[in-house]
């Protein structure tokens, strides 16, 4: 080996290593923020004073110079939480035997947790099935895996809770839900309905047996879900409501009756001889069933809820919501608004009741162990608006105009928590929306539609400007509105505002977040990080210098949000958290500084010298910009994951939640009245918030943050 290649390879070796270091750098500092030596041993004391406000006495460690305190409503009842082991993938479905819990992960496959430590569940073995595992029953020593491709996998069930070899009950097109009965299984297959399978023989040890088929329940629309109580089916249809079946004879199924008819029945469950059925318009509704030839409907809990699974335990009611976490109902009150409920990281999909703990599946978040006896009414945060799925939200005078997938709605609100609904525009799929003079501007997945709203009460839709590719968001620079499409980014002319007229089209690879200071647009890109273009000729837009994520962060990371103040751009970029860059010199832009923020960040709103940054999977962390050049986490103070726009309005937050609605919370505020003993004691006292409800405390040093979820209750 010549000389010049032992160059070369000392310094790759070189470059290789430091390359690592480099990494491991950056996950050590990432780590900090979430593995934090900064640590709450137990609470000494908590004791509410006659003037409402109340002390605190903490022991623990890191407590330093640079420690701050802030307070933030329990929106999310968090301290009912009291384990959370992710999965890395998408919890869909739970069953739990002595042994085991075992989650059906819709990207992984079979997964098996170990319950020696009931609260503190191991992972003990993944089963990695392509394509994933949507569901999983357990019945006679076997474990049934609902692939939706595939059919349906049965394996052994192994002594010591394993799985042995398996078998494949070959099934076509979808397969959405099973259920057993003796040596019959029942599948729910979409729209070639439900379909009955002889498996009597599938004990024996000969996987090249074919089950045949003995039945085909052709159902007027979609199976989606099934239930067997005893020899009755009972199978929830996407257009049809509920179809039920004798199946005494599984070889001959008939109908008894149908219910709900002309609704969406998503899920269903039967216990005790009533059927709790969630359906696509979020009402949970309860059915008598002791007479499956005639069920009776017993009451409706209105609302906005995406029920995904049930769990009765006595008269209470346990429901596994995809938009609101884990709900408790009291079945006994006759109050609809009687309920108690905990925010769930991910989407919950399945839920299991064990030893006063609910064991819940929740998509991305994986699994959560929540104590039911800390269930707390959620009086400390106010649903303005009950629709399922919120995208924008904007105030200008005393109105504000909310976008949800379904429609925009002008609100008036005329104190905390109280709005009412002034008008109500027909516009399905509203990305964002502009006012700009007595016009506003709706992005759709069509382009853009107009209405004049110089009469709240009675606004005029003037017609749509189609756009190649959906409208993701929209700016108003003078005479100009500027829009983001995965196509490129439009230029309309709004020299006449009731015939926007596009002018100027500017390819680029998936621009989404937009920010102007009036002088230049600052457009955000998912591979070529910010564009920055002069506006100031009144004429068309000059690229003039562009800001890159730094590498390897520009091939992995998108820009979600952006936003301007004074020269500096504060950009949301995924796991890389918040960037700040100084773009006073367009053509030269400088990071100034940056924050992990743990989680997604997609979203930023500027306050003083906060920075709310939203985050798609936890929620709203809290951002100290004082010093641009050493932003500061000062913790997660809104436990609700998938907000999309945060609007700060005298002493509350209005959220708009892709799931869970428009929210009014009480802002959170910084505690400087506390004390440190030592390095170990923490004496805090908190001022009466003058909003009941319970309360968390965030504690933070210059790089650590911890959290005491629900710790005093007002």
């Amino acid at each position: 080996m010549n000389r010049r290649s032992v160059s070369f390879l000392l310094f790759l070796v070189v470059f290789l290593y430091g390359g690592v270091l480099t990494w491991e750098g950056y996950t050590f500092v990432v780590g900090q923020q979430v593995q934090s030596s900064l640590l709450i041993d137990r609470t000494e004391q908590v004791a509410l004073r006659q003037d409402g406000a109340a002390d605190l006495v903490l022991s623990g460690s890191g407590f330093d110079s640079q420690t701050r305190i802030i307070v933030s409503a329990d929106i999310g009842n968090q301290r009912a939480i009291v384990e959370h082991i992710p999965l890395w993938g998408n919890a869909a479905d739970i069953v739990m035997t002595d042994q085991f819990i075992y989650i059906a992960n819709a990207r992984q496959g079979l997964q098996l947790l170990s319950l020696r430590d009931p609260l503190r569940p191991v992972l003990e073995k993944t089963y990695t099935v392509l394509g994933g595992v949507s569901a999983v029953e357990l019945h006679d020593n076997h474990v049934y895996l609902v692939r939706p491709a595939h059919g349906v996998y049965v394996h052994d069930l192994l002594p010591n809770g394993y799985l042995g070899k398996s078998k494949r009950v070959d099934l076509s097109g979808d397969s959405l839900a099973c259920a057993v009965k003796g040596g019959a299984l029942f599948v729910a297959s979409g729209h070639r309905g439900v379909r009955i399978i002889d498996i009597s023989r599938i004990s024996e040890p000969n996987a090249s047996i074919i089950y045949p088929t003995i039945a085909h329940v052709e159902t007027p629309s979609r199976a989606l879900d099934l239930i067997l109580a005893g020899e009755t089916l009972y199978v929830s249809t996407e257009k049809t409501g509920v179809l039920v079946y004798d199946v005494a004879n599984p070889a001959q199924p008939h109908l008894l009756s149908r219910f709900h008819e002309g609704n969406r029945a998503m899920k269903i469950a039967v216990e005790e001889n009533r059927l709790f059925l969630g359906d696509k318009s979020g009402d949970i509704s309860i059915y008598d069933v002791s007479a499956p030839s005639s069920p009776v409907l017993e009451r409706t809990f209105p609302g906005n809820a995406r029920a995904t699974d049930f769990s009765l335990d006595g008269d209470t009611l346990y429901v596994a919501d995809a938009y609101a976490g884990l709900v408790e109902l009291d079945l006994k009150s006759q109050d609809p608004a009687d309920f108690k409920k905990v925010d769930l990281s991910g989407m919950a999909r399945a839920v299991s009741l064990r030893d006063g703990y609910a064991y819940v599946a929740s998509g991305l978040g994986g699994l959560q162990i929540i104590d039911l006896s800390l269930f707390d009414v959620p009086q400390d945060f106010v649903r303005l608006k009950p629709s399922v799925r919120s995208r924008s939200v904007f105030k200008e005078g005393d109105l504000l105009f909310h976008a949800d997938v379904s429609s925009v709605q002008l609100l008036k609100r005329s104190g905390p928590g109280h709005v009412q609904i002034v008008a109500t525009l027909q516009a399905k799929n509203v990305y964002d929306l502009e006012k700009n003079g007595d016009f506003l501007y709706l992005a759709n997945r069509n382009g853009i539609s107009i209405y004049e709203v110089s009469d709240p009460n009675r606004p005029v839709r003037l017609g749509e400007v189609t756009l190649p590719g959906s409208s993701n968001e929209i700016v108003v620079v003078g005479s100009r509105l500027f829009v983001s499409s995965p196509k490129g980014l439009y230029v309309l002319d709004l020299a006449d505002p009731t015939h926007p007229r596009l002018i100027e089209t500017f390819p680029m690879t998936y621009p989404r977040a937009m920010a102007t200071n009036g002088t230049h647009l600052y457009v955000g890109t998912r591979y070529n990080g910010v564009q920055i273009f002069d506006l100031h000729d009144g004429q068309s837009p000059r690229l003039v210098g562009s800001y890159t994520l730094q590498w390897p962060l520009a091939h992995f990371e998108r820009i979600l949000a952006i936003e301007e103040r004074s020269g500096l751009l504060y950009l949301a970029t995924g796991e890389n958290g918040l960037q700040i860059v100084d773009v006073k010199n367009p053509a030269q832009p400088e990071l100034l500084g940056s924050v992990a923020i743990p989680g997604y960040s997609r979203g930023v709103q500027l306050e003083g010298d906060r920075a709310y940054v939203l985050d798609a999977r936890n929620g709203v962390s809290l951002v100290d910009i004082s010093s641009p050049e050493e932003p500061r986490n000062l913790g997660l103070v809104v436990s609700k994951s998938n907000i999309r726009t945060l609007l700060p309005l005298g002493d509350s937050l209005l959220l708009a939640a892709n799931l869970g609605g428009l929210l009014e919370v009480p802002r959170p505020q910084e505690v400087d009245t506390f004390q440190i003993q030592g390095d170990n004691l923490l004496r805090v006292s908190i001022p009466d918030p003058g909003h009941q409800g319970r309360y968390s405390l965030h504690i933070s040093n210059r790089n650590q943050q911890t959290a005491l979820p629900g710790i005093v209750r007002f």
